[in-house]
């Protein structure tokens, strides 16, 4: 078991160095600019995937909550209560004044 995960460690490692090596020789960028550069692409990729993760969740709650909406109105309309009591209550009253 730690023999396997020391050899994936080895490659990860010779992987990387091989990958730094062809950057720093094809590209003329250093291994440490490399590294900064690479940091920096990662952090911004980790930020966005928190702000869309945040989206989807907010999104979520607010079909969760229209979900409940709309439950709670079938619930009523089920049970004998007029969703547009108010409405008409108040149109009869503005009809009375006219």
């Amino acid at each position: 078991m730690f023999g396997k995960i020391f050899r994936l460690l080895f490659h990860t490692a010779i992987c990387i160095l091989v990958f730094l090596g062809l950057v720093w020789v094809l590209l003329g960028i250093t291994p440490t600019e490399t590294y900064l550069r690479s940091r920096d692409n990662l952090g911004r990729l980790f930020s966005q995937a928190n702000i869309y993760a945040g989206k989807v969740s907010k999104t979520g709650n607010d079909m969760k909550k229209a979900g409940d909406s709309q439950l709670q109105q079938a619930s009523d309309r089920f049970h004998g209560k007029d969703p547009y009591e108010k409405l008409n209550r108040k149109l009869s009253s503005d009809m009375k004044k006219l």
